[in-house]
């Protein structure tokens, strides 16, 4: 029961939690009760990490909303122009458009 005690100590188990095993059983049941609370405690973390990662992850998006650029002031002639500096359109396209605008 000492050595029990021992073990749950080195991995910062409570004693409570290894005295509730009982003394029933066989030699080895306070060595699995400190290997699934070992592995209980990286899961925990694993899943706190991913957690604050979503979470991180989301308000940034929300605090960054994506840069859409402000046409809304343009004029026709003016989008018509920055579309033929950014080769959307042939010159063509551009005098044809210009002409009906």
């Amino acid at each position: 029961m000492n050595r029990v005690l021992e073990l749950g100590r080195m991995f910062g188990i409570s004693p409570v939690c290894v005295l509730a095993q009982g003394s029933g059983g066989s030699h080895m049941d306070g060595y699995r009760h400190v290997m699934s609370s070992w592995t209980g405690d990286i899961a925990m973390w694993i899943l706190l990490i991913v957690v604050v990662g979503i979470l991180v992850h989301f308000l940034m998006q929300n605090l960054h909303p994506k840069q859409t650029p402000d046409t809304s002031n343009d004029t026709p002639l003016e989008i018509l122009e920055k579309r033929y500096a950014r080769s959307e359109i042939t010159k063509e396209e551009f005098e044809e458009m210009k002409r009906l605008l």
